[in-house]
């Protein structure tokens, strides 16, 4: 009976035994099977914080919009947001520019909707952009820009902050001009070269006036403004008269260049197409005659002379005589012709035609630069009470660091740069990596704001000295 207790003892003994010791081989095998779930998930962690850096090599076509496209090695054309890129380039963001794309991810023949730009830099050893030059009619200037027709017909629109401009002729539509600049003209692109130098007295004008070509028209057309007939087609040609707002006149030619061949009183003329419709002017409606008891007319008053409209591009320093005086102000505004100075003398602001007035300046027509005018007449907010003779701002801010201004709605931004599109159509760029930000909420997409800011030589990137949200 003893013997029969023991063993049953000793059975339930053995099988515990068993049970534990299986127990725990199970709790083990679970506990590295975690344990080795845990190496893996961050082993593939480390994997993606280390994504390796790749390289594409190509030449710059454009860039807007915050977008930058290239054209690469095997001639694909790709482009990249650079809302996560420092741009490192000598020369900026100038189309024709041969540069290394540095980026992470993955592009997929012209998809690069996967790759993360990180840093755009020169390719190579750097060779300098050689300088090249066009020449064509002045069909509108800006603040920012200068738009010319050249003799191939292509509208040419450049961005002038930063460049050096003569206008011996003034700044008048249908003046000719040689650009200077580097980059490449992709087509009747313009906007991404880097622009030296504006001037009218250049030996390649005169090269691109004979190389003019006039094709045939008959039609009438009429005067939207008051301006000159020239005997040839050129702003410093002389004038063979006046059309007249409303005046109808026939073209009997156009050229590529926006300049219009026409018969005036019998005479071959020249007018350019800015001031010319195929519109005929709608007739004044006259209202009723209504009878009016009789009174005594007033004694007539003699009436004072009257002057062009701002916008009628026929001053002539010859209708004031007197003394020729001299102001200096910081440029405000400029819409073709017309500019706006605040005067260092009394801070009021003035406004002037320089249509005819021979114009020399260091930073295109950039707000903030110092200006002299020499003018004769009496200078006010209308621009017809003056003639002015010349406009400086060359030696004002030649060695003047006082900073530049510029307002505009950010279109985009990178690691270290904003690009701003200001009202006159440019989209420039500033460095704002030592650049001061006021603005309320950041620096975001579509806020308005104002640069302040050094025009930089050798880049079309100017340096941002401070962003604040616009008045």
């Amino acid at each position: 009976m003893k013997n029969k207790k023991w063993n049953r003892w000793l059975c339930a003994a053995f099988v515990s035994t068993c049970v534990l010791v299986s127990m725990t081989a199970c709790g083990k095998k679970e506990e590295t099977k975690t344990e080795t779930k845990a190496v893996v998930v961050e082993t593939k962690s480390k994997e993606t914080e280390a994504q390796e850096e790749l390289e594409m090599h190509g030449v710059i076509k454009e860039y807007t919009g915050g977008k930058m496209t290239i054209t690469t090695e095997d001639n694909k054309e790709l482009s990249f947001t650079l809302t996560n890129a420092t741009i490192e380039c000598k020369n900026g963001i100038v189309s024709g520019d041969e540069v290394t794309i540095i980026y992470t991810g993955a592009i997929n023949g012209t998809d690069t909707s996967k790759a993360v730009v990180m840093r755009i830099v020169d390719k190579g050893e750097k060779a300098e952009l050689k300088e090249q030059n066009v020449s064509g009619t002045v069909a509108a200037v800006a603040m920012n820009t200068l738009t010319i027709k050249d003799n191939d017909g292509r509208t040419l629109s450049f961005m002038t902050t930063g460049a050096e401009a003569h206008y011996k002729n003034g700044i008048q539509a249908g003046n000719w001009v040689t650009i200077v600049y580097k980059g490449e003209i992709q087509g009747d692109n313009a906007q991404n070269v880097k622009v030296i130098s504006i001037t009218d007295d250049a030996p390649n004008v005169e090269e691109a006036k004979n190389q003019v070509t006039i094709n045939d028209a008959d039609k009438t057309v009429y005067a939207t403004t008051t301006v000159h007939v020239r005997d040839n087609y050129s702003t410093d040609a002389n004038s063979l008269g006046l059309l007249n707002t409303g005046d109808g006149v026939h073209e009997t030619g156009e050229s590529s260049n926006g300049w219009a061949r026409v018969d005036y009183n019998g005479q071959t003329g020249y007018v350019y197409e800015t001031y010319l419709t195929t519109d005929a002017p709608q007739p004044e409606t006259q209202a009723p005659e209504t009878q009016a008891p009789e009174t005594q007319a007033p004694e007539p008053q003699p009436q004072p002379e009257t002057q062009p409209a701002p916008d009628e591009p026929v001053a002539n320093p010859d209708t004031f005589g007197g003394e020729e005086l001299q102001m200096t102000g910081i440029l405000k505004e400029a819409t073709m012709h017309i500019i706006t100075i605040t005067s260092d003398e009394d801070g009021q602001d003035y406004t002037f035609n320089i249509s005819d007035a021979e114009v020399h300046l260091s930073d295109g027509l950039a707000v903030g630069q110092s200006l002299v005018i020499k003018y004769q007449g009496t200078a006010s907010s209308d621009a017809t009470t003056c003639s002015v003779l010349n406009v400086d701002g060359s030696a004002m801010n030649e060695n003047n660091e006082a900073p530049l201004t510029m307002t505009g709605r950010v279109i985009a931004t990178s690691m270290n740069c904003v690009t701003i599109g200001t009202s006159d159509g440019a989209e420039v760029s500033f460095d704002i990596e030592d650049a001061q930000i006021n603005c309320a909420d950041g620096l975001q997409t579509d806020d308005n704001v104002t640069i302040s800011y050094t025009e930089n030589g050798d880049s079309n990137i100017h340096y941002a000295l401070s962003v604040d949200d616009a008045q």
